[in-house]
This record gives C-alpha cells, structure tokens and sequence, in this order.
C-alpha cells in the first residue's frame, strides 16, 4: 500500500485508473452501438437499454461492499466478471491487490470489448436495413448467427 505523497503509486493508481476507464467506455459504447443499430426511435430502445444498465447499477451497489471487504467472493468475482469490473476493482486496487488479479480483469475487460464490438457489428449490418419494424431479443439473435 502507497501513501497519497507517493508519487509512483499515484502514477500507478491513474493508470490502472485511465485503463479501466477506456475499457468500460469501449466496452458500454459497443454494446450501445448494438441496441441503437436496432432500433428506429427513443421508445423502442428501452427494452435493450434497461437491460445494458443493470450491470452499471450492480457494480455501483458490490464496489459499497467491497470497502466492508476487499477480498470477498463478491468482489472478486464482480472485479473479474468484465460488465462489472470498471467500477469495482477500481474500488479495490488502493487496498492492495495481486497484480495478477488487475492483468486478468483488464485482460478480460478488453477481449470481451473485442468480442462485443464483433457482435455489434453483425447486428449493426442487418438493424441499420430494418426500418419500421420492432425488433426483439430473438430478432438479434437470428442476427448474430447469420453468416
């Protein structure tokens, strides 16, 4: 553990910091990216993006827990699991984790970014064409799997 006068942990702490940042961004933007290449209007895009937000108000609601216990099977898990990472081992980090553990979850972070940029744009192809029609969570499974 460093202290706020350490310049180097502070240095440490603000990249850890810009890298979880970017990774959730990348990753939100993608799957945003996907439930507006969907859908024609504002209404319709509620029941993708309510589903988007739950991870966000999760991850808000373990990192409160985290700082009870940092290395709960919670937090470890939501530090590991991609959706929740940004916010909660952005929590964790100052207390003093393995290293090993922040590679994993950046690790994670960006290859499902990767993994979720390629699924939207499979459905990015077919939703842009799809005007006027109310597509549903199957519509975009039919579109993932098409070649």
């Amino acid at each position: 553990l460093g202290t706020v006068t350490d310049t180097g942990y502070m240095a440490t702490l603000f990249v850890y910091l810009t890298l979880f940042i970017i990774g959730g961004f990348l990753l939100y933007a993608s799957l945003y990216a996907a439930a507006g290449s969907a859908v024609d209007s504002i209404q319709d895009s509620q029941q993708f993006n309510s589903i988007i937000m739950i991870p966000v108000i999760l991850s808000i609601i373990i990192m409160m827990s985290v700082f009870n216990d940092v290395n709960s099977p919670i937090a470890v898990w939501a530090s590991i699991i991609p959706f929740t990472a940004p916010v909660v081992m952005i929590a964790r980090i100052p207390f003093g984790i393995p290293t090993w553990e922040i590679v994993l979850s950046l690790a994670i972070l960006y290859a499902t970014f990767l993994a979720t940029t390629y699924v939207a744009s499979k459905i990015f192809r077919v939703g842009i064409f799809m005007h006027g029609k109310r597509n549903s969570w199957r519509d975009l499974w039919l579109w993932i799997k098409e070649r």
